[in-house]
């Protein structure tokens, strides 16, 4: 964490659906290059999104992680926690989806609200 700056988890499920967390918008790193260059790609990807606030910026870490990931979802994180005081980390996600679906139209997005829970059936969803 302290080296690279990120935390990514590469979780596969019994039924070998996989997801992607990564808890930071930063760069990727040599070790994600590796991990993914061995699983391939994952069913769902959950990343946070960078804090910048100029969408260009933000689109293209994003697109970044999905072009490394390739997965079937993608579904932002970070981007809806306020923070205690005046900035919180509110961010549009419809201008990131439309950039994140102009580099893969086969890509789909999911938003949803601070805290607010998404399922997925495993076993019809994503790459099956």
């Amino acid at each position: 964490m302290i080296r690279e700056g990120t935390i990514a988890y590469l979780i596969t499920l019994d039924d070998g659906f996989r997801i992607m967390y990564r808890d930071s918008g930063g760069r990727v790193t040599d070790e994600e290059n590796a991990a993914m260059a061995r699983a391939g790609g994952v069913d769902l990807a959950i990343v946070a999104i960078a804090a910048e606030y100029l969408m260009p910026l933000t689109a293209r870490q994003a697109i970044e992680h999905t072009r490394l990931y390739k997965p079937d979802v993608f579904m932002p994180a970070h981007h809806d926690a306020p923070l205690s005081g005046a900035r919180s980390l509110w961010r549009a996600t419809e201008p990131l989806f439309q950039a994140l679906k102009d580099d893969n139209p086969n890509l789909v997005t999911v938003s949803r609200g601070y805290r607010e829970p998404v399922c997925f059936n495993t076993s019809v969803n994503g790459r099956r």
